[in-house]
């Protein structure tokens, strides 16, 4: 059961605006434990969060949190003004996750532990590994290749099907529907030929553009989380927003 936490203490509070709120969502782990249901944390990466990031980590392992998810911004609902982390404060939250995961691994525990909806991070924990332990990190690099992040995600191994019965590439594409599975099966939605963003995130070679497009990690990543583009600058094949690696780093030949 995922159980979503905006901070810790107060801050949780203000962020979901409800006096009490982090109580009541912590109370629910003991009771997982009890009846022996799996517990999972979901956290988005905003100001908030990474200032209490060391205090979140605490929390999750001293409630022995078997799984956290901590989920990069897409501009979306309730979130759609918040501002996106500088990629330095980006960089520096993940290094202080990995940092702990390589604790919890030193002492025994184990716990799954994912970075989510930004294709960026293979390539960031890429070269951390190559740095650390370059023999495992040729194998993830095999490995992030084989994935392909981005290139396999929205519209390609994911998709969106709507309480209504719409269709998009994923769930943050609601500007964009594909058909509807009332009127249409999802089997054709899937498969037309006729749709341009769709046909541009199957490409193998797609029309990114800007770093995006130059970055020597876009075979690893995809060009990142095109929905981010899409909802800011409004170019589906701009940079990502969300793209924190430096210039340096993607231009270095691998």
């Amino acid at each position: 059961m995922g159980i979503p936490l905006g901070s810790i203490g107060e801050t949780h509070d203000q962020f979901r605006r409800r006096k009490g709120a982090f109580d009541k969502t912590i109370a629910a782990f003991p009771h997982l434990r009890e009846v022996g249901r799996k517990s999972g944390l979901r956290l988005t990466l905003t100001r908030h969060t990474v200032t209490d990031l060391e205090r979140i980590l605490d929390f999750i392992e001293a409630e022995e949190i078997q799984r956290v998810c901590f989920y990069h911004l897409v501009y979306s609902g309730r979130g759609a003004d918040l501002s996106l982390l500088e990629p330095h404060d980006t960089r520096q939250a993940l290094d202080t996750i990995m940092e702990r995961v390589e604790a919890w691994h030193r002492t025994g525990q184990t716990r799954e532990v994912l970075t989510v909806d930004q294709p960026a991070d293979g390539a960031y924990l890429w070269m951390r590994q190559r740095e650390r332990d370059p023999a495992s990190a040729a194998r993830a690099l095999e490995l992030l290749r084989w994935n392909g992040g981005g290139n396999h995600s929205s519209g390609v191994g994911i998709s969106n099907i709507e309480t209504q019965g719409a269709v998009h590439p994923d769930q943050f594409w609601q500007d964009h529907m594909l058909g509807n599975v009332k009127t249409e099966t999802f089997s054709r939605l899937w498969q037309r030929a006729d749709d341009t963003l769709l046909n541009g995130l199957r490409s193998t070679s797609r029309p990114l553009t800007g770093r995006c497009s130059d970055c020597r990690f876009r075979d690893i990543c995809g060009g990142g989380f095109r929905v981010r583009a899409w909802q800011r600058p409004g170019d589906p094949w701009a940079n990502d927003p969300g793209c924190y690696l430096s210039a340096e780093a993607i231009a270095t030949a691998a």
